[in-house]
């Protein structure tokens, strides 16, 4: 009797102990299908999450480099007028619209500037973004020499980070008094170095305004500008700001051969002036120069104002707009189009996304026959 019931005691502890040691295995492999689930599934998500993150990218992407946005003309629309609006920056030729593009600069009139939040808010966007149009090829300053009436540049072309060769080169001074003085060369190698030198003999000024063209074969453009000053009681030039931003825009009757210049500024003068300055000739000419008028209205209130500019049908251009009265002076640039750059007229949109985590796209496209390259940046 005592011998069954240890027998059972037996049995029932080895019952016990299999049953622990297949909860035991039971767990340790349930565990394993956990682990390898987990690393099957997380990427996967993970990847999910990536794929629709970049869907909303290209879908954005494609929405302001791609359409015309809303209305189709609305880069010739007061930014107070605009109703229903959306972001688009593609122009009637299917080619992006240096119109559009030079709405988005930084500093221009409040009247004409389009407000980051209000493109956000048409889109319905959460997450933040920027955009940036840049020349696909980079002009770099080497040095500068002016004195005496002669003014020399040295500089490179680049294409991402090497020196290009063969590169035609237009370089423009234009002093106080809009003279204008050109220079025509290419980069070519000097002294181990692939550089240009445009040399020029002036009037006498102390501001002189130096707008720099390369142009690769018509495809790739771009240009640099800036303006020097020396105060009388001195011998030496610096390079200064500007002192406005003027808006330049497509003429309403003469798309893309014509164009209209204006700017709100407290006058000086009764008059102001607009040279436009591109690198390839159009009936022997290289710049045009025409007196810009005061304007008022109730809504952009005094402004000056040039229409019918005749500029080329292709490739960039500059205008610099000057006043002079004898006594004061103020200039401007802008480009056609206006890059969209840091060390242009800055970045549109929310720059502080670029020190973070965001995802990125880009592509070349087209601006007046020439390539650019059109960023975009969303967190």
């Amino acid at each position: 009797m005592i011998l069954k019931k240890l027998r059972r005691m037996r049995k029932g502890q080895v019952r016990g102990i299999d049953f622990a040691l297949g909860m035991l295995i039971f767990i340790i492999a349930f565990s394993q299908v956990i682990i390898v689930l987990t690393h099957l599934l997380v990427p996967s998500i993970m990847q999910m999450e990536n794929y629709s993150e970049y869907q909303e990218l290209d879908k954005l992407y494609s929405l302001i480099y791609y359409s015309k946005g809303n209305p189709s003309n609305w880069a010739t629309i007061g930014t107070s007028s605009l109703t229903d609006f959306s972001l688009g920056l593609s122009g009637d030729d299917g080619q992006l619209s240096f119109s559009k593009i030079n709405r988005l600069t930084s500093d221009i009139a409040d009247y004409w500037k389009i407000d980051y939040q209000f493109v956000k808010t048409s889109y319905g966007l959460l997450k933040d973004f920027a955009i940036s149009v840049d020349s696909a090829i980079k002009i770099q300053i080497d040095s500068f020499s002016a004195g005496f009436g002669t003014l020399t540049v040295t500089g490179h072309v680049l294409e991402d980070t090497t020196s290009v060769e063969n590169v035609d080169i237009t370089a423009f001074v234009l002093d106080k008094e809009n003279n204008v003085f050109t220079n025509i060369t290419t980069t070519k190698k000097n002294l181990n170095e692939v550089n240009f030198i445009s040399s020029f003999s002036l009037t006498t000024s102390n501001y002189y305004t130096i707008v720099i063209f390369a142009n690769i074969d018509d495809v790739y453009e771009s240009y640099y500008v800036f303006r020097i000053y020396k105060p009388d009681d001195s011998f030496e030039y610096d390079e200064v700001d500007f002192n406005f931003r003027p808006l330049v825009l497509e003429n309403k009757e003469k798309h893309s051969s014509a164009i209209d210049v204006r700017f709100s500024s407290p006058a000086i003068t009764d008059e102001a002036v607009a040279t436009v300055l591109f690198s390839k000739r159009d009936v022997g000419k290289s710049f045009y120069n025409q007196t810009l008028s005061q304007q008022s209205s109730l809504e952009e209130g005094n402004f000056y104002l040039g229409t019918n500019i005749p500029i080329p049908t292709q490739g960039f251009a500059v205008v610099i707009v000057q006043e002079n009265d004898g006594l004061n002076y103020r200039a401007g640039y802008m480009g056609i189009p206006m890059f969209l750059t840091e060390t242009a007229s800055s970045i549109f949109g929310n720059e502080g996304i670029l020190s973070g985590e965001y995802i990125y796209s880009f592509d070349l496209l087209y601006v007046r026959n020439r390539l650019v390259k059109c960023q975009i940046w969303v967190n």
